[in-house]
């Protein structure tokens, strides 16, 4: 059980700089571990603060778009606002594209996340419903009153762009049976109303006991004398339940991608060569791995390696000529490497950390994951002679995605790896949006639109 739960974490601990303990980058070896590898002690290092953390829009997009984009419905022009397609699951993929055109690679991922369902252990629980328990978080005291306005709102864009009260998704996570306690990734089993025999217990000698190698199987059941010798030698005629389909991070992945990708390429600021674009074009790019060095700013032969591999993201690219004059096709270079981190992804099958309540938490892992990942993009971009403080992450599970903003200017750089620094890196994030759900996923598009507006300007800033 340990494994799964953290009775605090980083995410909901550390709200403000006097909250970080006194360890410093100094005190760490010069090769650190891999992004994957990082914990509490690595994030106290670069001293990261985590700031509001239930965010509808991230503030620090909204500069991004203009006054007049800021009103227009995306959601709605994208045909993203409706529901669900009805039975999802049963849909073949073939009637999604016939019915739904442009949006079906969308439709499909989410129900291959759909065939993937939890078995129901308990009452249904929300992500979006575990409040982060600090300072750092943006709720409104009379949550009744607030859920009722919501309701009512009708245009999402007019809508209060902080957290009110989350309602239930139609496909939420489920609490956790204690056996999945030891293994936070495995979807729970359901309880069985009738009880099972109990197993025999075998001594196989320096075989592995069979029954730790199961994933989904039924355990047998005795019955005579006779064929439980039988089943010490040879076992392969008692029958088992087939193993359940396992959600993979792939899932997950493709979904966010197909997400992103429908939104990009079918928003119409994409086509605008006024006030957003000048011949250049965002769009989702595959995982990258990267390795940077971080100089010590005391000492000229030390620096810090910092090696991360993300789940993808988005870049710009810049327009190099025409293919098709006449049609207006331009030909568009190669995405650089500074380019490529308007936004990185990082996604996981499932959640994986949850708190005394069963809410899903944001892990010191996960964060530190996600940290230096922000922190190589950063520092790609720096090397590049980029000066934009910003550095944006967007990290799923299942169908719930969380947009985060890293804040990471050049005098922390250079700060960080004195001896005693005084400048933090400050994160600030959305809550958990169901994109299963139409009108979190109404937020969810803004959050693009904002992105890709943020991309089209970074070519230009340079």
């Amino acid at each position: 059980m340990a494994s799964s739960r953290q009775a605090v974490p980083y995410f909901t601990r550390v709200t403000a700089p006097h909250k970080l303990k006194a360890n410093y980058l100094e005190d760490l070896p010069l090769e650190l571990p891999a992004a994957s590898d990082w914990t509490a002690t690595e994030l106290n290092a670069f001293r990261v603060v985590i700031k509001k953390t239930n965010y509808l829009i991230l503030p620090q997009l909204d500069s991004a778009l203009s006054a007049v984009d800021k009103t227009k419905n995306h959601a709605k022009e994208l045909n993203l606002d409706i529901d669900n397609p009805t039975q999802l699951e049963k849909r073949s993929d073939r009637s999604l594209v016939a019915d739904y055109k442009g949006t079906a690679d969308f439709w499909i991922a989410l129900k291959n996340i759909h065939s993937h369902k939890k078995e129901q252990t308990g009452p249904p629980l929300d992500p979006r419903d575990s409040k982060d328990k600090d300072a750092n978080t943006t709720y409104h005291d009379n949550q009744e009153e607030e859920l009722k306005e919501e309701l009512e709102v009708k245009d999402p864009e007019t809508a209060n762009d902080e957290y009110t009260l989350p309602r239930m998704p139609s496909d939420p996570l489920q609490p956790r049976s204690e056996a999945t306690k030891k293994r936070p990734s495995s979807p729970p089993r359901q309880q069985s109303t009738t009880e099972k025999r109990r197993r025999k217990q075998t001594d196989n000698g320096p075989f592995t006991d069979s029954g730790k190698m199961r994933v989904g199987s039924s355990s047998p059941t005795e019955t005579n004398s006779q064929e439980s010798q039988y089943s010490k030698i040879d076992p392969p005629f008692i029958s088992s339940d087939p193993p359940p389909k396992t959600l993979r991070e792939d899932h997950t992945t493709c979904l966010v991608n197909s997400f992103f990708r429908y939104v990009l390429n079918s928003v119409t600021i994409q086509d605008d060569n006024g006030n957003y674009i000048n011949r250049r074009i965002v769009e989702v790019r595959g995982p990258k791995q990267k390795e940077v060095y971080l100089p010590s700013n005391t000492d000229t032969e030390r620096r810090w390696s910092i090696t991360a591999e993300d789940d993808g993201g988005i870049g710009v690219r810049k327009s190099d000529g025409f293919i098709n004059k006449e049609d207006e096709i331009f030909s568009y270079a190669s995405m650089v490497d500074f380019g490529s981190y308007v936004a990185i992804f990082e996604s996981k099958k499932e959640f994986q950390e949850f708190d005394n309540k069963d809410q899903p938490i944001i892990s010191d892992k996960l964060l530190g994951q996600m940290t230096a990942e922000a922190v190589v993009g950063r520092m790609v971009q720096h090397n590049a002679g980029y000066q934009h403080p910003d550095i944006f992450v967007v990290t799923a599970a299942r169908f719930y995605l969380r947009f985060l903003h890293f804040s990471i200017p050049s005098d922390y750089l250079s700060d960080i790896t004195t001896n005693t620094p005084k400048t933090t890196l400050n994160v600030t994030t959305t809550r958990w949006l169901d994109i299963n759900d139409p009108k979190d996923r109404q937020y969810a598009v803004r959050n693009v639109v904002r992105l890709m507006a943020q991309g089209l300007k970074m070519l230009g800033d340079l």
